[in-house]
């Protein structure tokens, strides 16, 4: 547990893929990253592979994907109707 958020890691080939619970009350979720072994580039990247399953209060589920390691902006939003 991280600051009092359970944290499931998997390791796979060159990093893990990390899953934890979003924070965010009003949009509760799953948020899974991939945190490379390799973190002597991390200062070239401004995110990692990333995946945000959600489900807004009063919305449709959606999944917010960050693909650009250059940008912290998300990259893509799929809305589940």
């Amino acid at each position: 547990m991280i600051n009092g958020v359970t944290e499931m890691r998997v390791k796979v080939e060159s990093g893990y893929i990390i899953a934890t619970a979003s924070c965010d009350p009003e949009y509760p979720g799953i948020d899974v990253e991939f945190e490379p072994d390799n973190s002597d580039k991390e200062s070239e990247r401004l995110s990692n592979p990333r995946v945000l399953l959600e489900k807004p209060i009063g919305e449709d589920i959606r999944a917010i994907l960050w693909t650009d390691s250059q940008t912290e902006d998300y990259t893509q939003e799929v809305r589940f109707e």
